[in-house]
């Protein structure tokens, strides 16, 4: 209603929350403006790993995240999750896991990003002690492309890579350099694409 008084039109919605903050009231609330516009509820996943979940401190479960999306199910809103690569501890095709996981559950689209760290955060102090180390873009784009060639038909990628402000960065940095990033995603997919025909 708002947006029409301003004269703006629009044609989509898109909210992202974590799993856990999905209470019944909003679903319904945004569920009703499905009726008249493209909405899409995005849900901070970061792992299906049970350890991964803990180590990052995320404060639940793996029955929240099925709880949300069975509920999601049930209405006629589009799902993306949110998944996470590089968890100390994971397993080597956890990406990949956690992304059929998701597919098999009726997630719509995913969006994918390394571990990073960022300027004051508990993360940073980890990564000064050295407790933490990113991964290196080679296994970064490692698990990516595994993940990718996972998941099922259909599944849209809405995002490979994170967007940073550099000034927010501490580590890895080549995440900022999107260009070659991709470059390497791409060729990485493509020598894949050919070892398996």
């Amino acid at each position: 209603e708002c947006a029409r008084q301003m004269g703006a039109h629009v044609c989509a919605l898109s909210i992202s929350t974590r799993p856990d903050l999905l209470p019944q009231a909003v679903l319904d609330y945004l569920s009703s403006w499905s009726e008249k516009l493209e909405v899409w509820v995005e849900l901070g996943v970061q792992t299906t790993d049970l350890a991964g979940l803990q180590w990052l401190s995320r404060g639940h479960g793996l029955a929240e995240i099925e709880d949300a999306l069975a509920r999601l199910r049930e209405t006629n809103m589009k799902i993306c999750a949110h998944l996470i690569a590089g968890i100390p501890g994971e397993a080597e095709d956890q990406l990949a896991r956690s992304a059929v996981w998701l597919a098999a559950r009726g997630v719509h689209a995913l969006k994918f990003h390394p571990l990073y760290v960022l300027r004051g955060t508990k993360l940073e102090q980890l990564y000064n002690r050295g407790t933490f180390r990113p991964l290196e873009k080679d296994a970064y784009c490692d698990k990516l492309i595994a993940a990718l060639k996972a998941l099922p038909e259909g599944i849209i990628i809405q995002r490979l890579h994170a967007g940073v402000r550099p000034a927010n960065l501490v580590a890895p940095q080549w995440i900022l350099d999107k260009e070659s990033l991709e470059r390497e995603i791409t060729r990485g997919f493509e020598q894949t694409h050919l070892q398996d025909h």
